[in-house]
């Protein structure tokens, strides 16, 4: 994909957020982040995304629980699942409320890449 993303990084540990939004920064995305569900919601609410990179565990809840929440806030964003156990019950549940694919943890620059190069186009798929 060509053109510049904007890119939500839903994570609760601080490191993963700015080393997400550093890379982002690099590849010519434009990124916001948020520590949790709570806040990724209150996010789409605020600006509008192209995709979101939503961690698959966080204190106070699953991928799947937000992404419930993200779809009945009219989130319409490429939503890619971060996670360090692809076998988690919680992200085959967040595959099907709504999100496009996951990424497993830990994850090479190559394949934040190769997942924001597989999105369809992004004026289609968007939170507002």
């Amino acid at each position: 994909m060509s053109q510049a993303l904007r890119v939500l990084v839903v994570d609760d540990e601080p490191e993963v957020r700015e080393t997400l939004q550093d890379v982002l920064g690099l590849l010519g995305h434009h990124s916001t982040t948020a520590a949790n569900g709570r806040e990724a919601v209150q996010a789409v609410a605020a600006a509008v995304y192209d995709v979101v990179l939503l961690d698959n565990r966080m204190p106070g809840g699953f991928a799947d629980e937000v992404v419930q929440k993200l779809r009945l806030h009219g989130c319409a964003a490429t939503i890619i699942v971060m996670t360090g156990d692809w076998t988690d019950p919680h992200v085959a549940l967040a595959l099907e409320a709504g999100a496009a694919a996951y990424l497993r943890k830990p994850f090479s620059l190559e394949a934040i890449q190769e997942a924001l190069a597989d999105l369809p186009d992004a004026e289609a798929a968007e939170c507002a």
